[in-house]
């Protein structure tokens, strides 16, 4: 599958402990691959419509709280998330754009 963004990431970081993850001044991770399965927390950089989570039967904004997705290995996010923290089992790559 090609990288849906406009560029290549510029840079990645490897996700491997519960520390948060922030990208860099003036950039944005713009998708995680899981390598290790587990639930890993996406932020968006305000509380705007960049990140949302189901909330009693419908999306709301997540935006600055993030919000907790379960991935398998294998998966891969796509979006503009300013940081990502996963739980104690999951590993994975944040691409920056």
């Amino acid at each position: 599958m090609a990288y849906p963004g406009g560029t290549l990431p510029s840079t990645f970081f490897y996700i491997s402990d519960t520390t948060e993850a922030t990208a860099p001044t003036s950039k944005k991770f713009t998708a995680f691959t899981c390598t290790e399965a587990g639930t890993v927390t996406f932020k968006a950089s305000d509380s705007g419509a960049s990140l949302f989570e189901v909330s009693g039967g419908s999306y709301v904004a997540a935006g600055a709280d993030g919000v907790g997705i379960p991935l398998e290995a294998g998966m891969t996010i796509y979006g503009t998330f300013s940081s990502i923290t996963a739980d104690s089992t999951a590993k994975g790559v944040a691409y920056v754009g």
